[in-house]
């Protein structure tokens, strides 16, 4: 063998030994790559969990919250305007509004409740001076017994209006009435209900629609102040029919049969017992 041909064979061994290296450096390089990518990633997660929780923290700051509570309102002179039990109450940063779950409760006059309220949500806003609730509202007049379900309500203590919309249903043991909406004025002893109004009456047993009533609570009286219709019905068929542009129901027999009253002019003005 020549000087060269050693030589060669030197460098080819030299060659074989560098490439031996590198298939062991490869694998090796490999995982410390994926080592540091994943400490990155991890550090990302951190980073993002990290920030999450400063937000949550932050959001728990500011709004308050508070569970299986009961919130009132008096007035100037300490009487109680309401008094709301909630699942739940959420308050805003500036404190002027609460969100309530499961909220149920009684609103107040004069210190003295009028209605027993409950609905699945709603708002308490600026300290009481209105209280929105909303789904499977109820609402019942103390002194009447009347019960009123909806969509929403709206209280406004200081105006003395009770609002109630969508799908109304009112019920009450001389009569049951259905509307768009309606409200209640409580000092008035009133309630007025207005679009697509169908209330029957037990005695006497009378349907009228139209698209306004007027639910006199004191003096048990119903009257249609618009274009109505007015039958007598007997189990649910109508027997006999007045139009007119105006009616009256007295729902208390004095002095003789309970009857509908329509104007002079329409032939079919009267309906009696």
């Amino acid at each position: 063998m020549t000087l060269r041909d050693a030589k060669e064979k030197e460098e080819a061994m030299e060659m074989q030994h560098r490439i031996g290296w590198l298939r062991l450096l490869v694998p090796f390089l490999l995982v410390v790559a994926v080592a540091v990518g994943g400490c990155r990633n991890q550090s990302n997660r951190g980073a993002e969990k990290l920030a999450e929780d400063s937000s949550a923290a932050q959001e728990l700051d500011t709004n308050l919250a508070f569970n299986n509570i009961t919130l009132e309102e008096a007035d100037e002179q300490g009487r109680v305007l309401w008094k709301v039990r909630a699942a739940q109450a959420i308050y805003t940063p500036d404190q002027q509004t609460a969100k309530v779950k499961s909220p149920t409760g009684q609103l107040y006059q004069d210190g003295k409740p009028i209605y027993r309220i409950q609905a699945r949500e709603g708002e308490i806003l600026k300290s009481g001076e209105r209280i929105l609730l909303r789904g499977e509202v109820v609402a019942t007049d103390t002194e009447s017994g009347a019960v009123l379900r909806a969509d929403r309500l709206e209280w406004q203590p200081k105006q003395d209006v009770l609002m109630l919309k969508g799908n109304l249903r009112g019920s009450h043991p001389k009569i049951k009435l259905s509307a768009e909406q309606g409200k209640l004025l409580n000092k008035q002893r009133r309630a007025e209900l207005t679009g697509k109004v169908n209330a029957v009456t037990e005695d006497p047993k009378l349907r009228l629609q139209t698209e306004h009533v007027i639910w006199d609570l004191k003096n048990e009286k119903v009257m249609a102040d618009r274009p109505v219709q007015v039958q007598r019905l007997q189990g649910d068929k109508a027997t006999d029919q007045a139009t007119a542009n105006q009616a009256e129901v007295d729902l208390i027999k004095k002095n003789g049969p309970s009857e509908a009253k329509c104007p002079a002019d329409d032939p079919r003005s009267t309906l009696a017992d």
